[in-house]
């Protein structure tokens, strides 16, 4: 499972470049300069909503099982990567 999730992000990795390379390196850092400070606000901001579905899926979860905070958030990180 480890080397399918490590040849996978490989292959996201050398999609990203390529994806990259073919806008034009130039134009991908002239988008990231314009955006600025805002990008980063916006994906700090992103952080709340995630702490409310974490929240919420874990009192969902039937049983008397605890799942850690931590888990739910990698849960949900991998979930929106695939989205």
């Amino acid at each position: 499972m480890i080397r399918l999730a490590t040849f996978l992000g490989l292959i996201g990795l050398f999609v990203a470049t390529g994806i990259i390379i073919w806008s034009g390196y130039d134009e991908v850092m002239a988008a990231l300069q314009n955006a600025g400070m805002g990008i980063v606000w916006a994906s700090l901001f992103h952080i709340i909503p995630m702490i409310a579905c974490i929240l919420g899926w874990r009192a969902l979860l039937p049983g008397k099982k605890n799942v850690s905070h931590g888990f739910m958030f990698y849960v949900l990180w991998i979930r929106a990567s695939i989205n």
